[in-house]
């Protein structure tokens, strides 16, 4: 499961580096917000109040930029999370300092929704713990057991030593038949928005 498309991919949502990309096909876009503050994706059935004005980037301004990363052009990968996401959006908010969130979603294959022979939990640590190498956020505690509008999910906290305002988690869950890596990073005094992701609801309205 551990390929290195996948590690490369989420090693640049946790470092959280994105610049503007100039070339490159766009990237699928599943989600829209709602009022300025809320966060609608009817491919996962997800809705999320934020604090704050938000908006969703444009497709493909962030991309990889970490040393040493290179797009993989492993043609033999056959496992889960091999590939372009089915979905990869960020939202960042209007006004500074910016709270962003990053949500990637992989389309699974009936084979790997058997939670038993492909448990949850390995797919967190191969989302999660692996992709933190070579950024700059450290784990705070580990990774326990967690919901996601109602669904089990895995949550990773993270924070930047240097900088102790900058606080970051992770979640990683599977919903309507994707595997999914919500990312957040929040540098404000409140520290509202882990709480907003935590409340986030699910919709009854999916659409796959």
């Amino acid at each position: 499961m551990k390929n290195s498309t996948t590690f490369l991919l989420l090693l640049a949502v946790f470092a959280l580096t994105y610049i503007a990309q100039s070339q490159g096909q766009p990237l699928q876009a599943t989600g829209s917000i709602e009022g300025s503050d809320t966060y609608v994706n009817r491919a996962l059935g997800l809705r999320v109040a934020l604090p704050g004005k938000w908006h969703l980037m444009p497709p493909a301004k962030y991309v990889l930029n970490a040393p040493n990363a290179q797009p993989s052009q492993d043609s033999q990968c056959r496992g889960p999370l091999c590939g372009k996401p089915a979905i990869d959006e960020a939202l960042e908010t209007d006004s500074t300092p910016v709270q962003t969130l990053f949500l990637t979603g992989y389309k699974l294959l009936p084979e790997y929704l058997n939670r038993e022979r492909y448990p949850l939990k390995r797919f967190a640590e191969s989302m999660m713990q692996g992709s933190l190498t070579g950024s700059d956020w450290v784990p705070v505690g580990g990774m326990p057991q967690a919901q996601i509008a109602g669904h089990a999910a895995y949550r990773l906290l993270v924070n930047d030593p240097s900088k102790p305002q900058k606080k970051g988690f992770g979640f990683v869950f599977e919903l309507n038949g994707y595997m999914c890596l919500l990312v957040g990073t929040d540098v404000t005094v409140s520290q509202d928005l882990l709480p907003a992701v935590e409340r986030m609801s699910s919709e009854k309205s999916a659409k796959p």
